[in-house]
């Protein structure tokens, strides 16, 4: 399994559609395995780079209903609205934790 999460760094970036960089974590077994960086470009859809990718899940801050929709529609779980350090994000994802909301953010649109 593959989760994608926007990144600044080592935080989980506060909007979707701000920063183009996500940190793919290649998890088996709850484990993560490897860590990669991935640019999207503006002309590349997001959901379809993600898709391309093997991506099964994103992990992001806030993000307008547009992308929402998208990601969404593309068959990606989608947890929106999650702060903080992305990797350990990951690791509580992965215990079965909660996180974030499926709301939109309205200040974006």
């Amino acid at each position: 399994m593959i989760i994608a999460v926007t990144t600044d760094g080592e935080s989980i970036s506060p909007r979707l559609t701000k920063n183009p960089v996500l940190t793919l974590y290649d998890v088996e077994d709850s484990i993560i395995k490897t860590k990669s960086e991935l640019i999207i470009h503006e002309e590349e859809g997001r959901a379809d780079t993600l898709k391309s990718r093997s991506v099964s899940t994103l992990i992001c801050g806030a993000m307008d209903s547009e992308s929402k929709a998208e990601i969404e529609n593309s068959g990606i779980e989608l947890i929106a609205n999650v702060d903080g350090n992305a990797k350990k994000a990951v690791i509580r994802y992965l215990s079965g934790e909660r996180l974030g909301s499926d709301k939109a953010c309205e200040a974006e649109e």
